[in-house]
């Protein structure tokens, strides 16, 4: 128990030790297992996007660190964090593997063409909301429904995003 409060404390608490001072565009977020946005973060600019997924198989603690290495191009850093397995009586526990990628941004604004991504043959409904606090911080939460059987059960997720 004490392991699962500190990673939920550590997942919320260090964005808003971390907020910097007011930017002059409001936060975009990717946060991970909710949405893609089209923009990067800019050059100078880190954000970090954190919270929590829940389902009825795992929970985990997806984390994602952006950070600006250009106007156009960001370096990310990805991991699931604390994982729990809640298909099994012993409730496994351990850390998700991380990722390194980059994000490279080729349009802005309008004139951009759609991306399709193939899904495959699965099938879901997702939705959710978020609020933006100010231009920098932003919470959201969101829900997934599998509508086949090679789509993941049902899930929840909850997150913070901070723009530093």
């Amino acid at each position: 128990m004490p392991n699962r409060v500190l990673c939920a404390a550590f997942a919320f608490a260090l964005p808003l030790c971390c907020a910097a001072s007011e930017p002059d565009r409001w936060i975009t977020t990717d946060r991970p297992d909710f949405v893609d946005a089209p923009e990067v973060v800019g050059k100078g600019h880190i954000q970090l996007e954190t919270g929590v997924l829940q389902s009825k198989e795992a929970r985990s603690t997806p984390t994602l660190l952006r950070i600006g290495v250009a106007d156009a191009l960001e370096l990310r850093l990805e991991t699931d964090g604390c994982l729990t397995d809640r298909s099994d009586l012993a409730r496994t526990r351990g850390w998700g593997d991380a990722a390194m990628s980059f994000k490279w941004q080729t349009h802005e604004g309008e004139g951009g063409s759609p991306r399709v991504r193939d899904g495959g043959s699965t099938a879901s409904f997702d939705f959710g909301g978020g609020y933006s606090f100010r231009r920098d911080l932003h919470l959201d939460a969101g829900a997934m429904l599998g509508l086949n059987h090679r789509t993941p059960a049902p899930a929840f997720t909850v997150g913070l995003s901070v723009r530093l």
